[in-house]
């Protein structure tokens, strides 16, 4: 294992994501980090994009990568010395966003972020993965036209989503949930902002936590009814607030569109 650090921090809300995932790769396969794709970049949000662009470099280099708890990881170690792979826990900036390191035999030593202030939560909840070795690997130039089927694929499915959306307003879940879910309020809000449609993101209208559950509605809705779209943010539906804009919606025939 030769460390790497990462060249981006996560910066969502300006059009950047953190590359600690393509860090602790290249750190593992003792690659320059130039060499390892920006996963997070090329998905911008879509998981099956990343998962699916992670997986095939890692075949072009003769590996699997595999995820594991953390109790199942020290099957993994045995008595042949240190074995070098990854620990994916909450990322101690906070957000709701996760951060990779690099582990060896279970206890992590190497953080590729500037920091270096490694996982926050509970170490019992953080996951392994490894690279595990799956044969002969494939050509690099299958990396390229996989990934650029994966990608255009998402990216026209997601372009086609949203054609013909002018101006939409965010709705999801708030209450009961930590920082009132506003993170991935503000998370879905740049993602629509970068791709130049008017947003209307409650998060950004009531931002005093104490201010009363029926004031915030009225003034929701005051700018729901402005816009031809709504996006519903997961968990809408066990939401009394986010329930009545989706109804409101509806009756009012703009166009709704379900966020994964």
């Amino acid at each position: 294992m030769i460390p790497v650090d990462q060249e981006f921090v996560h910066k969502p809300e300006e059009g950047q994501f953190g590359d600690c995932q393509r860090a602790v790769l290249a750190s593992l396969l003792e690659l320059p980090r130039e060499q390892v794709p920006h996963f997070n970049q090329i998905a911008r949000g879509d998981p099956t994009v990343f998962w699916e662009t992670l997986q095939a470099f890692c075949r072009t280099k003769g590996f699997v990568y595999l995820t594991v708890s953390k109790n199942a990881g020290s099957a993994f170690f045995g008595d042949e010395g240190p074995i070098y792979h990854e620990i994916n826990g909450p990322s101690p900036r906070g957000g709701g966003v996760s951060h990779a390191v690099v582990g060896r035999n279970g206890e992590i030593v190497f953080d590729p972020h500037p920091s270096r202030a490694g996982l926050a939560g509970n170490p019992a909840e953080w996951q392994h993965a490894y690279l595990v070795r799956s044969g002969q690997a494939s050509r690099s130039l299958d990396l390229d036209a996989t990934s650029r089927s994966y990608v255009q694929t998402h990216i026209e499915a997601e372009r086609e989503q949203w054609t013909g959306v002018n101006r939409v307003y965010v709705a999801g879940p708030m209450t009961g949930i930590p920082d009132l879910n506003f993170p991935a309020f503000h998370r879905q809000a740049t993602r629509l902002r970068a791709r130049g449609i008017d947003v209307v993101n409650p998060a950004e209208i009531n931002t005093d936590p104490s201010a009363k559950w029926t004031d915030c509605m009225r003034a929701d809705i005051r700018e729901l009814v402005g816009c031809d779209s709504i996006a519903m943010l997961p968990g809408w539906d066990r939401s009394k607030g986010a329930t009545l804009e989706h109804h409101i919606a509806q009756s009012l025939e703009l166009r709704v569109i379900y966020l994964l």
